[in-house]
């Protein structure tokens, strides 16, 4: 969560799942978002402007392949 600039009393709070994707069809909640992508890590990876969010991104692609490792998948 963090303030908006110039815009008083506004707190942007982003949320990010992770998931496991099998070729399933994408459903989201249209009032919700503006669109949903699937993209592969360097390629998601590459749409991040931000080095915070790639940080973001990094961690949880760590996060997942230790579970893997754990799980010996």
């Amino acid at each position: 969560e963090y303030p908006i600039p110039g815009k008083l009393d506004v707190i942007k709070k982003v949320v990010y799942f992770l998931a496991e994707y099998d070729h399933q069809e994408i459903h989201y909640q249209k009032e919700e978002l503006l669109n949903a992508y699937l993209l592969s890590y360097s390629d998601a990876l590459n749409a991040f402007q931000w080095d915070n969010l790639k940080v973001i991104l990094q961690q949880a692609n760590d996060y997942i392949k230790e579970l893997m490792e754990k799980n010996h998948v």
